[in-house]
């Protein structure tokens, strides 16, 4: 088995008090609380051009660390990661949104929430599943909006 690189770890350890925030807030306040808390904290970070190159390297070591983190908080899930990595990338310059699917496998629901950035790269995807196969998908601008009101679905 391949060791990850030491960058890799220090990062993931030190977006576990981030992920650890996302997972305590949201139990505590809720889901709409902490999107809106999350869009604040974003906004309060200055937009950086940065090159392609060096952002798909900051992109891709955040993803493994959010997975790497998230392993260490008890009760993680993946919008727990999904809102952590939107704060992160934030703080590293970096544009996303956060994008919430729904789908039907038999007679379940299932839902998974990644990120996405405005040139269309996917973040914290569902390692099993395409983010495609999300028929029902919702944008962070729809949920933090709409409030406590029953978001739009948006048919794919």
């Amino acid at each position: 088995m391949r060791c990850p690189p030491p960058l890799d770890k220090a990062l993931a350890l030190a977006l576990v008090p981030l992920v650890a925030l996302m997972r305590l807030h949201e139990a505590w306040r809720g889901v709409h609380p902490t999107l809106v808390l999350v869009r604040r904290l974003a906004a309060a970070f200055p937009r950086k051009p940065q090159d392609p190159l060096a952002e798909a390297a900051i992109l891709a070591t955040t993803e493994r660390a959010l997975y790497r983190a998230a392993r260490l908080v008890p009760g993680s899930t993946c919008l727990h990661r999904a809102l952590a990595g939107r704060v992160w990338l934030a703080r590293q310059g970096l544009d996303s949104s956060l994008v919430i699917g729904l789908r039907r496998q038999g007679r379940a629901f299932t839902a998974h929430a990644w990120l996405a950035t405005p040139q269309g790269q996917v973040i914290l995807r569902d390692r099993q599943q395409p983010a495609i196969d999300y028929p029902v998908t919702w944008s962070e601008a729809q949920l933090v909006d709409r409030g406590s009101q029953s978001p739009q679905w948006q048919w794919r």
